[in-house]
């Protein structure tokens, strides 16, 4: 299945600042894979 991700709009500079903010572990769970991919440290996702 090669489902393409939502596109984000957020930069990787955003992202790593919301990511220091939210402390809900959904929240940081999926904002860690957007950051990984956005960065290019992973080039696909679960």
């Amino acid at each position: 299945m090669n489902i393409k991700p939502p596109q984000r709009t957020e930069s990787v500079s955003e992202l790593k600042s919301l990511l220091r903010k939210t402390s809900i572990g959904y929240q940081k769970q999926r904002l860690t894979a957007i950051y990984l991919l956005r960065s290019g440290q992973a080039t696909t996702r679960p």
